[in-house]
C-alpha cells in the first residue's frame, strides 16, 4: 500500500476539488482532472523524469586512481621478479649475439670477421652487456647501434636485479605493516556497513540524511579499494579475509536497500537514493571482481551480490516504481476514460504498454484512480 505521508507525491484518495491546500502540511495542491499532486512533487516528475544512477561527479569517475605512488618505469619494475629480469637477459645476450653472427659477412657486424665463430659472438655480447668491453673486438656500422643498445639494456636490467636483492628484505617488512594497516582499514569498513545496513533494516522509510551518509561512505570505499587495489595490491597479499568479511556486510546492505523497495512505502526522493546506493554498490563489486581471478570464494560472493543488485536495477527499468506511479497518475486523463489511451500515455513516458497497464492495476487497487 502506498504511504500517503508527505512529501509523496500521491495524495490521499478522497480529496475534494475544493481543496487547494494539503491538510498536513502547507504544500499548495494542484488540481488535475481527478486527483490532487503536491506541486513540489510535480516538479520532482518533470526534474526526475530520467534518473541518474549515480552522481555526476561518479559518471564520470575512473577505475584507475588520478595519483599515484610511483612512476610508470618503478611500477613495471616492481611488477617484474626475478625470473622476469632473467629471461630478459637471456633475450638481449642471445638477440645480440644472433646478430652479429649472422652479420659476419657484412659491413655491419665485427671486425677481424670474428662472427663466424658464434661462440665468438656470445662472448662479445656477455662483455657488452655487462659494460665491461675489453676491446679485443670491435664492432663495425650498424652493429655499434646494437652494442649502444645492449649497453644500455644491461645496465637497467642490472640496476633492477641489483636494486631487487639489496631492498627485498625491507619490502617485505614494508609489506607487512602496510598489509596489517589495510586489514584494519578493511575492518573498520565492514564494521560502518554492518552499522548501515542494520539501520536500513530497522527504518521502513529512512532519513534522507541517513541515505545521503551511505552514499558519502560508499563513494569513500570505492575511492580506497581503486587505490589501494592499484597502488598497494589490496588483493594480493594477506587481505582475503578482511575483504570476503567487507563483501558479506555489501551484501548485507544489498538485502537492506531490497527490502526498503520492495513494499513501495518510499517517497520518490528517497527511492531514488536508496536505488543511488544499490548502483555505486554493484560498481564497487564489478571493480573488485577483476582483482579476484585466482580467489574463487570472492568471486562467487561478488558474482552473489550482483545479482541481487542486477535485480534491483532491472526493477528500476522495467518495474513498478514509486516515481513510476506518479508518473502514470499524472498522466492518467479525467473519466470516462478514453479507448486505448494507455498507449500514448506509454509512449510518452517511454515505457511499455504493459508496465503502463501494472502501474495503472496498482493504482486502482489503491484507490487513487
Amino acid at each position: 500500500m502506498l504511504s500517503s505521508a508527505c512529501p509523496h507525491p500521491l495524495p490521499p484518495a478522497k480529496i475534494g476539488k475544493e481543496e487547494t491546500q494539503c491538510s498536513c502540511c502547507p504544500v499548495q495542491l494542484a488540481p488535475t482532472a481527478n486527483h490532487h499532486l503536491h506541486s513540489h512533487a510535480v516538479i520532482f516528475l518533470y526534474k526526475h523524469n530520467v534518473k541518474m544512477k549515480t552522481s555526476p561527479e561518479e559518471q564520470f569517475s575512473p577505475e584507475t586512481p588520478h595519483n599515484t605512488l610511483s612512476s610508470p618505469l618503478g611500477r613495471l619494475v616492481d611488477r617484474n621478479g626475478y625470473k622476469s629480469i632473467g629471461f630478459a637477459a637471456l633475450f638481449v645476450i642471445f638477440a645480440s649475439a644472433v646478430y652479429f653472427f649472422l652479420a659476419s659477412e657484412t659491413p655491419n657486424g665485427l671486425d677481424k670477421k670474428a662472427g663466424k665463430d658464434f661462440w665468438e659472438c656470445l662472448y662479445f655480447s656477455v662483455i657488452t652487456f655487462t659494460t665491461v668491453g675489453y676491446g679485443d673486438l670491435t664492432p663495425l656500422g650498424w652493429g655499434r647501434m646494437v652494442v649502444a643498445l645492449e649497453v644500455v639494456s644491461g645496465l637497467c636490467l642490472t640496476a633492477a636485479f641489483i636494486g631487487k636483492i639489496a631492498s627485498e628484505r625491507q619490502s617485505a617488512l614494508l609489506l607487512l605493516i602496510y598489509t596489517s594497516d589495510q586489514q584494519r582499514r578493511l575492518a573498520e569498513f565492514s564494521d560502518e556497513m554492518e552499522q548501515f545496513a542494520i539501520a536500513l533494516q530497522e527504518k521502513p522509510a529512512p532519513e534522507t540524511v541517513l541515505l545521503e551518509r551511505s552514499g558519502a561512505f560508499l563513494s569513500a570505499l570505492r575511492s580506497y579499494l581503486v587505490f589501494q587495489s592499484h597502488q598497494g595490491r589490496l588483493a594480493d597479499f594477506g587481505n582475503g579475509s578482511a575483504l570476503r568479511q567487507l563483501y558479506r556486510m555489501m551484501d548485507k546492505f544489498a538485502d537492506a536497500a531490497g527490502s526498503l523497495l520492495g513494499p513501495l512505502t518510499l517517497t520518490p526522493t528517497l527511492e531514488e537514493e536508496v536505488l543511488m546506493q544499490v548502483a555505486r554498490l554493484d560498481r564497487i563489486a564489478e571493480i573488485m571482481e577483476k582483482f579476484h581471478p585466482g580467489d574463487k570464494r570472492a568471486c562467487a560472493m561478488i558474482r552473489e551480490m550482483r545479482a541481487k543488485t542486477g535485480k534491483l536495477l532491472d526493477w528500476e527499468k522495467n518495474g513498478v516504481t514509486v516515481t513510476r506511479l506518479a508518473l502514470v497518475l499524472a498522466s492518467v486523463p479525467p473519466k470516462p476514460w478514453p479507448k486505448h489511451f494507455h498507449k500514448g500515455a506509454s509512449e510518452a513516458l517511454k515505457i511499455s504498454t504493459g508496465l503502463y497497464r501494472q502501474c495503472l492495476d496498482h493504482l486502482k487497487s489503491t484507490g487513487y484512480v
